[in-house]
């Protein structure tokens, strides 16, 4: 006899990433506790509670962060998954809709520069 599984309540939601996601291509710099000094990463898509970065030789699953973004935007964070050159970033504290739209403008703007 075979167990049958129970359907998931319509409630929930198995990506729990519910925020929009914008994607970009912008240059940021990373912190951490292990390398005092920065980072240069890639931001490849932001919103409100996290984004994807490029990282030059990955990072370690865990590993607590603070990312400098264009506009004076610092956030700090865990790295939820890593896969070669690429890691996904979960914030501390999620960032306002007016913050992650300055931080586009910032970016739009240092493009024109």
């Amino acid at each position: 006899m075979t167990a049958q599984l129970k359907p998931l309540p319509a409630w929930l939601d198995l990506d729990e990433r519910r925020a929009d996601r914008r994607r970009m291509n912008i240059a940021a710099f990373l912190e951490t506790q292990v390398h005092p000094t920065q980072i240069g990463v890639r931001v490849i898509d932001l919103s409100t509670d996290g984004c994807l970065l490029a990282v030059p030789g990955g990072l370690p699953l865990g590993r607590y962060v603070t990312l400098m973004l264009p506009g004076a935007v610092n956030v700090e964070g865990w790295i939820a998954w890593s896969k070669g050159d690429q890691a996904g970033l979960d914030y501390a504290r999620s960032l306002p809709t007016a913050v992650v739209e300055q931080i586009i403008g910032a970016s739009d703007q240092s493009a024109v520069d």
